[in-house]
């Protein structure tokens, strides 16, 4: 009973030390304002290592998806087509019906592969490529959308509708920056889709109708092909364009030194100097990569305090507690080792022997400030055996001091004063006639 007690406390305790710290980085983030986010409707900022929200402006309203309806149409075609890259598809009319906006102008009766289509639809982000690859991968156009609405819904979206897989404007097609962020995360973990839409360009070899072919990337933060100022070597991949009633969409991941960031801005309009969503994702990227960064503190193993124990035979023997793992925590860069404490937040005041290596005593945090970053679990690295005679003293030394003990002691002294009172009184307690009679 005692060691399940004492477990339970241990794992309150871990608890209660690592979830504050997780929310409190974001009172860290707090103390280094990021740049104006004003020109656009929403704003979302995620350091991946961490699991912080940075920024967040607008994330769970309705709005327009634009263009980044192709995170999740690109999604789903590269999940569907990641064994099928040199497969052949043979163009029809009905594949290349309502492929409006933006188009490579494929003709039907051309012979592509799967590959060809995927870089021009999310690469070069070509409309009637992804009506194609629709029918090509699905049946049909509907049928494809079908798929890219259970997908979202699979994805924890309870807002968004998707009514096209190119993200030409449709009233009844909506999101939230919240949910595409989600898209966006699940996007960048597919390997096949970030290889494509982080591919600067894509030659299409010659088809039987059309010779070869370059395509560029159109998201202006991969390539300078179609914008020129807005071009930035720690963004890869994801999506970038524009309606009239969406506005300037910009979702990307950007890296450096090993922090990563998705960075989501939608809604943003433009005048005759920036095209805002590329300018507040540059500005939120050079923010977050120069501000923050993540660090290590601690190395696995490393001692922090000492713990007594207890039944050793070795009077006043005191052990390191040390961390289980290497802990590294995300905080401002300029921030000195002066500004950072170590905490071990023991189960236990003392051990009692036999310790085993590995055993948990309780956890370490760092704090910023008064605010903590980040727990490790705290162990004991060495094994320590008991003394027997200082164990059995332990072991009588509990007994006495408990109920058994004292209900023992009771009956034993009833027992006592029942045997001296029969001795000394003289009362037989043999039955006699029914009756109890005195000895002569």
């Amino acid at each position: 009973m005692k060691k399940a007690i004492l477990l339970f406390f241990c794992a309150l305790l871990v608890l209660c030390a690592t979830f504050p710290a997780q929310a409190a980085v974001s009172d860290v983030i707090a103390l280094v304002p990021p740049p104006d986010i004003s020109r656009a409707a929403s704003v979302y900022v995620y350091h991946l290592e961490s699991g912080t929200e940075m920024v967040t402006k607008n994330v769970d309203t309705v709005c327009f998806p634009a263009s980044t309806v192709k995170i999740m149409s690109g999604l789903l075609a590269c999940r569907l087509s990641d064994e099928r890259l040199d497969e052949r598809i043979y163009i029809t009319e009905a594949m290349l019906a309502g492929a409006d906006g933006r188009v490579m102008n494929l003709k039907a009766g051309e012979a592509v592969t799967v590959k060809d289509m995927l870089y021009a639809s999310f690469c070069g982000g070509y409309n009637d490529a992804i009506c194609v690859l629709a029918h090509a991968l699905c049946g049909s156009t509907e049928a494809f959308v079908a798929e890219m609405n259970a997908l979202a819904a699979s994805l924890g979206a309870v807002q968004t509708v998707y009514t096209n897989p190119t993200g030409l404007h449709d009233a009844a097609m909506v999101t939230t920056a919240a949910e595409t962020a989600r898209f966006a995360l699940a996007a960048s973990q597919n390997e096949l889709f970030m290889q494509v839409t982080s591919a600067v360009k894509y030659l299409m070899p010659s088809t039987n109708l059309s010779p070869e072919r370059t395509l560029h990337n159109r998201n202006s933060l991969v390539s300078t092909y179609y914008g020129i100022g807005y071009f930035n070597a720690s963004c890869k991949g994801m999506n970038a364009g524009s309606t009239d009633e969406g506005g300037w969409c910009t979702v990307t991941l950007a890296e450096r030194e090993g922090d990563r960031y998705l960075c989501l801005v939608m809604g943003a309009d433009e005048d005759e100097n920036f095209i805002y969503s590329y300018k507040i994702t540059n500005d939120l990227v050079k923010w977050a990569c120069n501000s923050f960064a993540t660090r290590q503190v601690l190395e696995a193993g490393q001692a922090t305090i000492k713990i007594p124990v207890e039944n050793t035979g070795l009077f006043g023997l005191e052990i390191d507690v040390c961390t289980k793992d290497a802990l590294t925590v995300y905080l401002p860069r300029d921030a000195s080792d002066e500004n950072l404490t170590v905490r071990c937040h023991l189960s236990q005041t003392s051990l009692q022997a036999p310790v085993k290596a590995g055993q948990e005593v309780g956890v370490i945090t760092v704090y910023y400030g008064d605010v903590p970053l980040g727990s490790a679990t705290a162990v004991i690295l060495e094994d320590h055996g008991r003394n027997p005679i200082l164990h059995g003293i332990s072991l009588l030394s509990d007994y006495v001091v408990s109920r058994a003990f004292a209900a023992s002691a009771v009956c034993a002294t009833i027992l006592i004063g029942a045997y001296f009172l029969y001795v000394y009184s003289g009362v037989s307690l043999r039955p006699k006639r029914g009756k109890y009679t005195r000895r002569r």
